[in-house]
């Protein structure tokens, strides 16, 4: 797995190019809670398309440890680019759901330049617009 942080838009993105195991995963994982503590990062990059389906111990994982430690940190938003088998199966779309009651936006993407953009967007002031009147 390999993890980045992008100071200008406060994200932490990692990337799996291939099953990570679970010890690396959490190891990963937890460096990126602590980037988000450290630098105020709210928004999150998953990049999980080389790593394959992972095992449900590793969900519940997420969901119990570490999620809630994310959340109190800052996390918001969440771009995740699942493996292509699992792109439409309806544990991706529960996903979403779970993490959405939790407060976490997330959406599903299938390449990393338009989750990329997407994280940028996110809570970003709205435009301005004048409006003329004739």
């Amino acid at each position: 797995m390999t993890l980045w942080y992008f100071p200008g838009e406060r994200i932490v993105r990692h990337e799996m190019h291939q099953y990570p195991g679970r010890e690396t995963l959490e190891q990963v994982l937890m460096c990126g809670l602590e980037l988000m503590r450290e630098k105020g990062a709210t928004k999150w990059l998953s990049d999980d398309r080389a790593g394959g389906a992972l095992p449900r111990s590793h969900h519940e994982w997420g969901q119990n440890i570490w999620a809630p430690q994310a959340i109190a940190a800052g996390w918001r938003y969440w771009a995740l680019l699942p493996p292509a088998e699992a792109i439409g199966n309806a544990n991706m779309n529960r996903l979403v759901e779970v993490y959405a009651a939790k407060g976490v936006t997330a959406q599903i993407f299938r390449e990393v330049g338009s989750a990329y953009r997407w994280l940028c967007q996110a809570d970003a002031p709205a435009q301005k617009r004048s409006v003329r009147s004739g």
